[in-house]
């Protein structure tokens, strides 16, 4: 990033998001150099969860957000201070 400060011009490295934040993503190549005609979020908890990125050209990119549970489950033995697994279950 640029920035005048005090009539200095000063050179700032802004660290990408993705190097900030450690956490899975989704990347959409598909949307690289297109321009954005519309776009919406749908948030209707009975019906969908969407968001719905139209682009100029014609093309569409839709993206369903599905919250999910996870279940793990385990069947174990203390023994000595430390667990013993039986069987473990997930879904």
């Amino acid at each position: 990033m640029l920035a005048i400060e005090s009539g200095i011009l000063a050179v700032r490295y802004i660290q990408p998001l993705e190097e900030a934040v450690n956490r899975p993503f989704l990347d959409l190549p598909e949307a690289s150099e297109r321009t954005i005609r519309t776009l919406r979020v749908y948030n209707d908890p009975s019906h969908e969860r969407e968001i719905l990125i139209e682009f100029t050209d014609g093309t569409a990119i839709s993206i369903e957000v599905a919250p999910s549970i996870s279940m793990h489950a385990k069947h174990y033995r203390e023994s000595n201070g430390s667990l013993d697994i039986l069987h473990e279950h997930k879904r």
